[in-house]
């Protein structure tokens, strides 16, 4: 899913988790105007 959203501007999202089984996400913003994506890190509990 997330090739086809690189390849549509969508967003990507990714799941990690540490050994102390915090889950953490990584999501991209789809691409604006310009042409950037906006990455942000962050805990679920924080979305």
């Amino acid at each position: 899913m997330n090739d086809r959203a690189v390849d549509s501007g969508n967003m990507i999202l990714s799941q990690y988790r540490l050994s102390d089984e915090t889950v953490f996400w990584i999501i991209s913003d789809p691409v604006d105007a310009a042409g950037h994506r906006v990455t942000t890190v962050l805990l679920p509990e924080e979305r």
